[in-house]
Protein backbone atom coordinates (compact mmCIF):
# COMPACT_ATOMS: atom_id res chain seq x y z
CA UNK A 1 0.00 0.00 0.00
CA UNK A 2 1.12 3.31 -0.68
CA UNK A 3 2.30 5.60 2.26
CA UNK A 4 -0.31 7.95 2.85
CA UNK A 5 -2.33 4.96 3.64
CA UNK A 6 0.26 3.99 6.06
CA UNK A 7 0.16 7.29 7.42
CA UNK A 8 -3.29 7.12 7.96
CA UNK A 9 -3.49 3.99 9.68
CA UNK A 10 -0.89 4.49 12.34
CA UNK A 11 -2.62 8.16 12.68
CA UNK A 12 -5.80 6.02 13.55
CA UNK A 13 -4.08 3.50 15.47
CA UNK A 14 -2.61 6.73 17.35
CA UNK A 15 -6.11 7.99 18.15
CA UNK A 16 -7.31 4.88 19.36
CA UNK A 17 -4.50 4.02 21.70
CA UNK A 18 -4.63 7.51 23.12
CA UNK A 19 -8.74 6.63 23.70
CA UNK A 20 -7.88 3.00 25.42
CA UNK A 21 -5.48 5.02 27.71
CA UNK A 22 -8.19 7.89 28.32
CA UNK A 23 -10.78 4.69 29.09
CA UNK A 24 -8.58 2.81 31.13
CA UNK A 25 -7.67 5.46 33.51
CA UNK A 26 -11.51 6.18 34.07
CA UNK A 27 -12.34 2.66 34.40
CA UNK A 28 -9.75 2.26 37.42
CA UNK A 29 -11.12 5.59 38.87
CA UNK A 30 -14.67 4.12 38.88
CA UNK A 31 -13.77 0.83 39.79
CA UNK A 32 -16.11 0.16 43.31
CA UNK A 33 -18.77 2.91 42.10
CA UNK A 34 -21.96 2.67 40.39
CA UNK A 35 -20.37 3.25 37.02
CA UNK A 36 -17.80 0.84 36.93
CA UNK A 37 -19.81 -0.64 34.26
CA UNK A 38 -20.34 1.34 32.25
CA UNK A 39 -16.68 2.35 31.78
CA UNK A 40 -15.47 -1.34 31.99
CA UNK A 41 -17.88 -1.78 28.62
CA UNK A 42 -16.16 1.61 27.33
CA UNK A 43 -12.77 0.61 28.04
CA UNK A 44 -13.45 -3.21 26.37
CA UNK A 45 -14.72 -1.07 23.01
CA UNK A 46 -11.64 0.84 23.16
CA UNK A 47 -9.82 -2.36 23.02
CA UNK A 48 -11.57 -3.79 20.26
CA UNK A 49 -10.90 -0.84 18.38
CA UNK A 50 -6.98 -0.91 19.17
CA UNK A 51 -7.41 -4.56 18.03
CA UNK A 52 -8.85 -3.41 14.72
CA UNK A 53 -6.88 -0.58 13.84
CA UNK A 54 -3.83 -2.34 14.88
CA UNK A 55 -4.92 -5.59 12.39
CA UNK A 56 -6.03 -2.23 9.50
CA UNK A 57 -2.47 -1.41 9.62
CA UNK A 58 -0.95 -4.53 9.14
CA UNK A 59 -2.93 -5.21 6.63
CA UNK A 60 -1.77 -2.05 5.13
CA UNK A 61 1.83 -2.90 5.90
CA UNK A 62 1.14 -6.68 4.55
CA UNK A 63 -0.76 -8.03 1.65
CA UNK A 64 -0.23 -11.13 2.31
CA UNK A 65 -1.67 -10.44 6.56
CA UNK A 66 -4.87 -12.43 7.38
CA UNK A 67 -6.22 -11.06 9.92
CA UNK A 68 -6.51 -11.10 13.57
CA UNK A 69 -8.83 -14.32 14.02
CA UNK A 70 -7.07 -16.01 10.85
CA UNK A 71 -7.70 -19.86 12.16
CA UNK A 72 -6.35 -22.92 10.62
CA UNK A 73 -8.81 -23.32 8.01
CA UNK A 74 -7.74 -20.62 6.16
CA UNK A 75 -4.17 -21.70 6.27
CA UNK A 76 -5.12 -25.54 5.46
CA UNK A 77 -6.94 -24.51 2.36
CA UNK A 78 -3.66 -23.43 0.72
CA UNK A 79 -2.36 -26.55 1.24
CA UNK A 80 -5.60 -28.89 0.89
CA UNK A 81 -5.02 -32.05 -1.08
CA UNK A 82 -8.93 -32.20 -2.17
CA UNK A 83 -8.22 -29.16 -4.14
CA UNK A 84 -10.12 -26.57 -1.62
CA UNK A 85 -9.34 -22.72 -2.62
CA UNK A 86 -9.16 -20.01 0.29
CA UNK A 87 -11.40 -18.25 -1.56
CA UNK A 88 -14.44 -21.33 -0.96
CA UNK A 89 -14.23 -23.43 1.94
CA UNK A 90 -16.16 -26.61 1.61
CA UNK A 91 -20.03 -25.98 2.49
CA UNK A 92 -19.10 -27.95 5.92
CA UNK A 93 -16.70 -25.29 6.88
CA UNK A 94 -19.41 -22.13 6.67
CA UNK A 95 -22.50 -23.73 8.63
CA UNK A 96 -22.62 -23.74 12.06
CA UNK A 97 -22.83 -26.78 14.10
CA UNK A 98 -25.88 -26.11 15.23
CA UNK A 99 -28.36 -23.11 14.19
CA UNK A 100 -29.97 -23.39 17.77
CA UNK A 101 -27.42 -21.26 20.75
CA UNK A 102 -29.07 -23.63 23.11
CA UNK A 103 -27.84 -26.82 21.13
CA UNK A 104 -24.13 -25.62 20.65
CA UNK A 105 -21.48 -27.69 22.13
CA UNK A 106 -19.00 -25.50 24.19
CA UNK A 107 -15.76 -26.68 24.96
CA UNK A 108 -15.52 -28.35 28.23
CA UNK A 109 -14.56 -25.20 30.74
CA UNK A 110 -16.90 -23.13 29.15
CA UNK A 111 -20.10 -24.95 30.23
CA UNK A 112 -18.49 -25.00 33.87
CA UNK A 113 -18.46 -21.39 34.32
Amino acid sequence: MTGSEHNSALRRLDVAMEDQDRSRARYQAAIGTSSELSAYTRLSAANEQVAARGAWLAWVDDENYRGVHAGPFSLRAETDDRGHSAEKPPLAQTRPLHADPERAVLPRNAASG
